[in-house]
């Protein structure tokens, strides 16, 4: 186990190490250093996810799943009948090729990342890579380290981005009902794909208004949809009555929200598809709120909060010299303070100190 000082200088350095890496191909033209590249800054992602040990809330939570999973043996048929069937394929095939569930985790990182590294690669010609990855690792790729089958489906729910602004509804479709299979939760984006065109800012209104009477009705939506023996794990999602409404939520997304909605019409002049990303943030913190009324609702925000990934950084790239330096300086200093205050600080997901083992070699 590493000291809590040992733990943050490790974080730093991961987080500078994956940045730098993707930063490279930025100024270079060969294609072979900008994979090459890519894949040291996945390593160094990857590696302190996939031999952790007890870092993270949920750590001990996925072994006791895959052993309560794995205990008795089972058909095909009977493995993907359960509830979040992928996962559960997951901890089989863990179980049959490994018989050790620490590859749990090492598998399920390497699928999120691929999926996030697969996405920023795709958007290099309008993103700054560098940054992207520094966004992420800051943001959310702490918090992976708790709620790993979330963020597989987050991991697809990213990637599906892509077909949402190509208008392949097809594709869009089969990636978030693929994420549902991890995490049930990821089909509330699907909606997504029909808040565009003529009609974006009535359905934008309608769909936040949807949002906003599910939560003045919270207990009784859902207690009608847990009765549904598919949703009764959902219960842990009960109200806490103790909980005040409040508004942190909304207040630590302004200072980027704010600037990115200011500046909306320059960042959809340089990418038009980008516009539909300015839905997810707007709706981001009305669903941010949902942490008042029961803590783990909150997490239910993550699919559309990811939006920040690519609209921040592309934000330094609207302004001229010397305007775009302070631009970047800006969301760097942003990320950075959220990942001290909500990892180091505050302690969120656990992932201080960090403990790894040496299981592979």
């Amino acid at each position: 186990m590493l000291s809590e000082l040992e733990t943050i200088f490790l974080y730093i350095s991961i987080i500078i190490g994956a940045t730098l890496f993707a930063l490279i191909p930025t100024f270079i033209n060969s294609r072979i250093l900008k994979y090459a590249c890519l894949g040291l800054s996945f390593l160094v992602a990857w590696i302190p996810a996939a031999i952790r040990y007890g870092t993270g809330t949920d750590y001990f939570a996925y072994i006791e799943k895959y052993y309560e999973v794995t205990f008795y043996p089972q058909t095909f048929l009977e493995i993907i009948q359960g509830r979040e069937p992928v996962f559960n394929l997951l901890n089989f095939l863990v179980k049959w090729n490994f018989n050790d569930p620490q590859y749990i985790f090492v598998i399920s990182s390497f699928l999120l990342l691929i999926f996030i590294y697969r996405m920023v690669e795709d958007q290099s010609k309008k993103i700054n890579m560098g940054l992207a990855v520094f966004i992420f690792m800051t943001l959310f790729y702490f918090a992976s380290y708790n709620i790993l089958r979330q963020y597989l489906a987050m991991g697809l729910v990213f990637y599906s981005y892509k077909y949402l602004v190509e208008k392949d509804f097809f594709k869009f479709a089969f990636l978030v009902a693929t994420a549902s299979l991890f995490h049930l939760t990821a089909l509330i984006i699907l909606p997504m794909y029909f808040l565009t065109g003529k009609y974006r800012k009535i359905l934008l209104a309608v769909y936040i208004g949807a949002i906003l009477m599910i939560m003045s009705f919270y207990s009784v939506f859902l207690q009608s949809v847990t009765s549904f023996e598919i949703f009764e794990r959902y219960s842990v999602y009960t109200p806490d009555t103790d909980r005040l409404l409040g508004l942190g939520q909304i207040i630590m997304r302004l200072p980027i929200l704010l600037p990115l909605l200011f500046y909306s019409k320059r960042i959809i002049a340089l990418n038009k598809g980008y516009e539909a990303y300015f839905n997810f943030i707007i709706i981001d913190p009305f669903l941010g709120v949902l942490t008042y009324i029961t803590p783990n609702a909150n997490r239910i925000a993550f699919y559309f909060s990811l939006a920040y990934i690519l609209l921040l950084s592309v934000f330094p790239r609207i302004f001229k010299r010397p305007y775009s330096y302070y631009a970047y300086a800006y969301v760097i200093f942003y990320c950075f303070a959220y990942w001290i205050l909500f990892y180091i600080v505050r302690g969120v997901n656990n992932t201080v100190p960090y403990q790894f083992t040496w299981f592979i070699w």
